[in-house]
């Protein structure tokens, strides 16, 4: 997160590749899923079967259930339930919603751009060729000489 905030101010205080760190980087986090839901699919879809989604959506904060106590991971005497299972899912699904709607003015543009307050640089496009700003160094602007015409007049 650092290193985003950083490259949004074009201050490059790292010495390596921004793009080139976030490249390998990625493909990094995606082994690491890949082997996180390779060892854990037959946990989870054990524990998917084994209840009713319907029912499960269904039930109140007050008749939420704790976990049995199949491994070391779950606690020896856990706390009554602050949330429901309904409300863990709407608020992740709420704040997925969010991030979307904030996020879509850079990749749709428009009207969206207003609502885009993830946006790195700024929400008024600018000049360069695809409405991102532009690099290049500003001229002043001349106004055009008159063109002589042939003959002399």
């Amino acid at each position: 997160m650092a290193t985003g905030l950083l490259n949004i101010q074009y201050d490059y205080l790292f010495g390596f590749s921004f793009y080139t760190a976030h490249y390998y980087g990625g493909w990094i986090f995606l082994g690491a899923f890949a082997a996180h839901v390779t060892f854990k699919l037959p946990v989870m879809i054990r524990a998917l079967r084994s209840r009713s989604l319907l029912t499960e959506l269904r039930t109140s904060r007050r008749d939420t259930q704790p976990e049995r106590a199949d491994s070391d991971l779950v606690a020896a005497a856990p706390a009554a339930a602050t949330i429901s299972r309904r409300g863990a899912l709407a608020l992740v699904g709420g704040g997925a919603a969010l991030i979307a709607v904030l996020t879509a003015g850079q990749s749709i543009g428009g009207i969206t751009r207003y609502a885009a307050l993830l946006l790195p640089r700024g929400r008024r496009p600018g000049d360069g060729p695809t409405g991102s700003p532009s690099t290049a160094p500003r001229l002043p602007r001349r106004s055009p000489r008159p063109t002589p015409r042939p003959g002399g007049g």
